[in-house]
């Protein structure tokens, strides 16, 4: 409709200024009107415009009427047919083809009206005719061209308004929703103009135009007054550069504002001087959310500077680590290398790492990566300087949707629990064994002595049977018997040694001494393709220890070397003394006092122990070698000996190498003193009757 009635003014204003030829015909440019009428706005837009042109036509009357109207009504019909032989491609641009359109249907339509008044006989002059008919085509066709000219310029130019209207509108938006307020002055900022933004956001009442600007100067922060009226005398210098700073203002109600002011200089077309063209904007959530980001920061830096571990961001692409966007300081302490080496080179991470632990590392994350949950796995790193720690790595992966993720982990130093873990369970099993070994020294103790009462009755009266009877054959079987009991007897002996319950009678000794004296027998009771050593130490404290049990304890000791070696191999006798510290008995878990004590120690160039075997070899009846080849007691009597004596022995092995036991004995003070010839006389008793006091518990015993 509007555009029937904006085309129908056209045609008014075009048949005013009609030029009727000799003929009789009206020349007029309403062709092109009348043919875009219906081709821009349809049939409603057709119809107006016809009406309008018909009213007109009849008003101006002549004898070609009828001519007239129907050429009127042709053009409307072309443009109705126009419409759709040549559709928009953007609607209201008319494409370039509805140009040639239009004009061919003018020249149509011309040339048809033209045929039919010739015919009628209307024109008499033959070159009245011709002259006529072009004037019509080159008319008609000018209303073509230049209404398709005026059309497509039209929309170019509403278009660009329409463009700036928007433009405008989305700066308005994004001004009044981002706190943003303009201003602008000429030469002085006593001239300043101001809009709405600019008084919301200093917190001022007024409406948007000229403003005094000392309202706005009050408002500064007192430490920024003077650089922003530093800024301001300096503005009118005429720049291509935007100026840009930052500073605080205080609102009537007293809330503070962070400002960024941006302003930018030209050369004002009508007075020649500069203008300045501003924009403040309001910061203070930006700055809040700096504020708060660094204290996030600087809490993340604590904490990261706490834990016992790193902290690791960096993004993964096809598996691998690409680079790395953060580690904190503490890599050093875990890896060896600064922040900023790895940083520069992410090999390093990896460099010097058992491939296995690489492999194992990469697969928990790219796990994470395909899953979404979180990993966490324990791996052992290889510092720089080859230190080896046990650290749990814990990461969790973020997509970023361009075929990359970004990992986010902590790796946390537990090497400290490792060692704690791996001490308590090493004391849990020494507890164990300890109490296992304790167990069996109660009952083979207890055993023991009962199986010495049996042995002492059996002894006893084969002794006095042995007495009584003369038969040889009868003897000889009851020496057999006694050889069997003395036998057991020794056995209970071990067994009590263990048990450490034996009787022992410790006297002062020097233990260098007694491997002195070791060796000598032990060069008859070992095969001379085994070498004898001895490394004595001058100085040695002395200890009190029973003499026997040590030397049976030493022959224990030196039997084990000889089969350890094979026949072919080293043994070597050493002592030493030894201060432990309450550290030592920490990290050994040994129930001993910390003090001076006596090593005696006795090694071989052996086989070595396995650590299965190890676990066992201080256990009663346990032994390696064949049936037939051992009781098994001997080590179990050496630590029950040691440990009643108030020391310790220490095993150490390594298979193939050999193994060395270490006999701890608690040191004196005391100094060894000769033994001093007896000077007492032993007066023989007359022989006559005498009474014997006999003290034992079991009935059998006191009957032998």
């Amino acid at each position: 409709m509007v555009l029937g009635l904006v085309f129908g003014i056209s045609i008014i204003v075009l048949s005013i200024n009609a030029y009727v030829l000799e003929a009789g015909a009206l020349l007029t440019a309403v062709a092109g009107v009348l043919i875009f009428a219906g081709y821009m706005g349809g049939l409603p837009a057709a119809l107006i415009t016809l009406l309008v042109a018909v009213c007109i036509r009849i008003w101006i009357g002549g004898s070609l009427l009828s001519v007239g109207l129907i050429a009127l009504f042709g053009y409307a019909l072309c443009g109705l047919a126009l419409r759709r032989l040549a559709p928009f491609e953007a609607w209201p641009k008319p494409p370039l083809r509805a140009f040639f359109y239009g004009l061919a249907a003018h020249l149509i339509v011309q040339t048809m009206i033209g045929a039919a008044v010739a015919l009628s006989g209307t024109w008499v002059e033959t070159d009245s005719i011709l002259l006529d008919m072009l004037a019509f085509y080159m008319v008609g066709s000018l209303s073509v061209l230049l209404m398709w000219l005026a059309i497509s310029q039209s929309v170019k130019l509403a278009s660009i308004v329409q463009d700036n209207v928007r433009l405008l509108r989305r700066i308005r938006l994004v001004m009044d929703h981002n706190n943003m307020g303009a201003f602008s002055y000429v030469g002085s900022p006593k001239k300043l103009v101001v809009d709405q933004g600019l008084l919301d956001l200093f917190g001022l009442e007024g409406t948007p135009g000229p403003m005094d600007p000392q309202a706005f100067i009050d408002l500064l922060h007192p430490d920024d007054r003077d650089q922003v009226i530093d800024v301001i005398q300096n503005s009118p210098v005429v720049t291509e550069l935007l100026h840009a700073h930052d500073f605080r203002i205080i609102r009537p109600d007293g809330t503070q504002v962070d400002v960024r002011s941006v302003r930018a200089t030209e050369i004002d077309e009508a007075t020649g001087k500069v203008r300045v063209v501003g924009l403040h904007t309001d910061l203070s959530d930006f700055r809040k959310a700096e504020r708060q980001r660094n204290e996030a920061e600087h809490q993340i830096a604590v904490i990261a500077e706490n834990i016992p571990g790193m902290i690791y961001q960096g993004i993964w692409e096809k598996g691998a680590p690409r680079e790395f966007t953060y580690i904190s300081k503490k890599c050093i302490d875990i890896w060896g290398f600064t922040q900023e080496e790895l940083m520069a080179d992410n090999s390093l991470l990896s460099k010097g790492q058992d491939e296995e632990t690489v492999i194992f590392a990469r697969n928990a994350v790219n796990k994470c990566i395909e899953t979404g949950k979180p990993a966490g796995v324990r791996i052992p790193v290889r510092a720089r300087d080859g230190t080896v720690r046990t650290v749990d790595m814990h990461a969790r992966t973020t997509d970023l949707a361009d075929g990359t993720h970004r990992v986010d982990a902590i790796f946390i130093d537990v090497s400290a629990e490792v060692a704690a873990e791996e001490k308590a369970v090493k004391q849990e099993e020494q507890a164990h064994r300890s109490q296992k070994l304790e167990s069996i020294g109660k009952l083979t103790g207890g055993v023991a002595h009962d199986f010495n009462n049996i042995l002492a009755v059996i002894m006893g009266n084969l002794e006095l049977l042995r007495e009584e009877i003369d038969d040889p054959t009868k003897r000889e079987l009851i020496d057999a018997g006694l050889e069997a009991s003395h036998r057991g007897a020794e056995l209970t002996r071990s067994m009590l040694a263990f048990a450490r319950r034996a009787r022992l009678t410790p006297v002062l000794l020097d233990l260098n001494a007694v491997a002195l004296q070791a060796k000598n027998w032990m060069r008859r009771a070992l095969p001379e393709s085994v070498q004898i050593e001895t490394s004595l130490l001058a100085g040695l404290w002395t200890a009190n220890v029973d003499a026997a049990s040590l030397e049976s304890a030493l022959l224990n000791l030196i039997l084990n070397a000889r089969d350890a070696v094979g026949g072919h191999g080293k043994v070597t006798i050493e002592t030493a003394n030894v201060r432990i510290d309450q550290a030592y008995v920490d990290s050994r878990n040994e129930p001993l006092e910390p003090g001076r004590y006596v090593m005696l120690a006795v090694s071989d160039t052996g086989t070595g122990i396995d650590q299965e075997t190890l676990d066992n070899i201080f256990e009663p009846f346990f032994t390696t070698k064949p049936p037939g080849s051992g009781s098994g007691l001997g080590l179990s009597m050496v630590l029950g000996f040691v440990k009643q004596s108030g020391g310790t022995v220490q095993v150490y092995t390594e298979p193939g190498q050999g193994t060395t036991f270490k006999l701890y004995f608690p040191a004196s003070d005391e100094t060894p003193m000769a033994k001093a010839a007896s000077s007492r006389t032993f007066v023989a008793r007359p022989v006559g009757k005498s009474r014997i006091l006999l003290a034992e518990d079991e009935a059998a015993v006191r009957k032998c």
